[in-house]
């Protein structure tokens, strides 16, 4: 998160020039455009190539870049936007993100043509932003550099806002602030000669399952792809590096290959999550079993507030993923070590598949019975107040949020643990409009069009996987903040694309991914095979009971103050446990008191 540049074409009429004190850095001007960058700190994954009137500036991790290089007749160590720019020479003026593979931005500019690229990789950790106002075309990796541009308003997105309050993270392409937008993953911003801009699709995961395979098989070559993915990683790599490691099956197949590629991590990193969530014995066990220096990052014992303040500032925008605290606490023990950190992140979503096989009988049912379930949802609503601290009545307000629910994407949006009534309770009217679960479902749909049999399951199921601001960014975020490089070889397009290929039956499911225990059952500890999948949790309950965030929530100007105090101490007595809601609280009122956001 180091990069912020700014694309400006000359001609066009009334367009502000940027004053001195907002001027970026570096700058390239040609016969019809302007381009200019300015780098915020050192960082070994930003490079910038120029040849005539073309500019490439790359950002993050571009894998099998030595052999493109060699392709082309470039030295092995010819720097990645330097790749890309003889590569789109040679493809005479085009570029195929498809054919590309890692985390990264790209832009590709012609100062003299006026034309513009910007390309967000497939899989996309790294997050792009960009807004276009009368100063021109911005963009970055980082959202709070961006604010500081000129031209851009603190204006609050109500899809944005909404995003985040009820599903942790925004739907793109919109972010909380009304002026800027992040680019979805697997899309490219184009801006034409005639300066029009545009911004389209160029891949997706084809689930397209075979028949008549053969379970060994499959096995073999998904040990062969991963072992070939994880090579490409590890040639990126230019130094010591690290790997978070938990007892699940993901980070240790990751573990795996890179002792059988004979190049191991210099540490690997389990974060303790008290009580029966507890990974850290089995990922010790692991980490002996393949001779690697295991650390364990205790539960944080600082202030919650503390934590919460630096999750807005890193941000620039609310964000309230839980896992998030866990990765933070990490991070100190990570730098110690390395610059470069593997993870097992995106296991889950190669094991995605159709949906339940009563899935249309079920919505027809709830569509039937809808005015009977909103009407009751509409009653639960309208006392919640009453009853903020009844454990019986959160449950049920719950379950009326879940069947009022028409059509699967609905019911995944309903899912989330905020409900409508506690909405209602906590945010006053006038901010209303800002927490509508109503304003999600269209632009979740309109993200990933949902026409084939089957999509609209495995769209929803794939969400907080493929979000931009969901739970890929959040580790490469808080690691870009640090100064550490993030590389997920499950998230490898080349993985993807094969196990979209293999039937559940054959595969197993997110929770037993089938395939890769028998593809390393031979190397892999027995423990590890047959451990439970427990995901990666953080203690944040324990964390929210035992902070003083009572003055954190109170006082601003969102939220009731009653309602909120009577949620906190139901949560803190134990009588209705609101973690996801007071988390998410804490994260508004710090986002208000540093960001100072404009509802209108």
């Amino acid at each position: 998160m180091s990069i912020v540049g700014n694309y400006k074409w000359h001609s066009l009429e009334n367009k502000k020039e940027i004053t001195e004190e907002n001027k970026l850095s570096h700058s390239f001007s040609g016969t019809c455009a302007r381009l200019a960058y300015q780098q915020f700190r050192e960082d070994k994954t930003v490079s910038i190539s120029q040849s005539e009137s073309l500019i490439c500036i790359f950002e993050g991790i571009l894998l099998k870049r030595t052999k493109i290089a060699a392709r082309l007749g470039l030295d092995y160590s010819a720097s990645p936007a330097q790749v890309l720019l003889n590569l789109y020479h040679s493809n005479a003026g085009k570029l195929y993100p498809k054919q590309l593979n890692g985390n990264f931005l790209i832009v590709i500019a012609d100062i003299n043509t006026g034309s513009f690229l910007l390309i967000r990789d497939r899989i996309s950790a790294k997050a792009v932003y960009y807004t276009r106002n009368e100063y021109g075309l911005f963009w970055s990796t980082s959202l709070p550099l961006l604010l500081d541009c000129p031209g851009i308003s603190r204006k609050v997105s109500k899809v944005g806002f909404s995003g985040f309050w009820n599903l942790e993270f925004g739907c793109p392409p919109h972010t909380v602030w009304h002026d800027i937008k992040v680019l979805p993953n697997a899309h490219l911003l184009c801006i034409g000669h005639s300066n029009d801009l545009s911004i389209n699709h160029y891949a997706h995961v084809p689930y397209t399952p075979k028949l008549n395979l053969n379970r060994d098989k499959v096995a073999q070559q998904t040990r062969k792809i991963l072992l070939e993915i994880v090579a490409d990683n590890l040639a990126e790599i230019s130094g010591p590096f690290a790997i978070l490691l938990t007892a699940g099956i993901d980070s240790n197949v990751i573990l795996a290959c890179c002792s059988e590629l004979g190049r191991k991590p210099e540490a690997a990193i389990t974060f303790r999550c008290p009580g029966e969530n507890d990974e850290t014995e089995l990922a010790a066990l692991s980490a002996k079993h393949f001779g690697v220096h295991h650390e364990i990052v205790e539960f944080p014992v600082s202030e919650l507030v503390d934590q919460v303040n630096q999750i807005v500032e890193i941000w620039g925008q609310p964000y309230a993923h839980s896992s998030v605290i866990g990765i933070m606490s990490m991070m100190p023990i990570i730098q110690k070590h390395a610059r470069y950190l593997l993870t097992g992140d995106g296991g889950g979503e190669a094991f995605l598949g159709p949906g339940k096989k009563y899935a249309k009988q079920w919505r027809q049912v709830r569509y039937t019975l809808s005015p009977l379930t909103l009407a009751a949802r509409e009653l639960t609503n309208s006392i919640y107040p009453l009853f903020c601290g009844n454990s019986l009545y959160r449950k049920l307000s719950y379950l009326a949020e879940l069947l009022t629910a028409k059509y699967e994407v609905e019911e995944w949006i309903n899912k989330r643990p905020i409900t409508r009534a506690e909405s209602r309770a906590v945010i006053k009217k006038k901010y209303l409009d800002f927490v509508d679960k109503k304003l999600l479902a269209e632009p979740i749909i309109a993200w990933k069009n949902p026409t084939a049999s089957e999509t609209e399951s495995l769209f929803t199921q794939a969400s907080p996987y493929l979000w931009n601001q969901g739970v890929y960014t959040k580790t490469c975020t808080v690691a870009a903040w640090h100064g550490v490089t993030v590389l997920s070889p499950l998230t490898d397009q080349r993985f993807l694309d094969y196990m979209a290929s293999i039937p559940l039956a054959i595969k197993g499911s997110t929770i037993q991914k089938v395939t890769l225990r028998r593809a390393f059952q031979d190397i892999l500890p027995i423990q590890i095979l047959n451990a439970p999948k427990k995901g990666f949790a953080t203690p944040l309950r324990r964390l929210i009971g035992q902070s003083d965030i009572q003055n954190l929530v109170e006082g601003n100007k969102i939220f009731n103050s009653d309602n909120m105090t009577s949620i906190i101490e139901a949560h803190k007595n134990g009588y209705v446990p609101r973690t996801a809601l007071l988390f998410s609280a804490c994260i508004v009122s710090s986002w208000l008191e540093q960001f100072n956001p404009d509802f209108g």
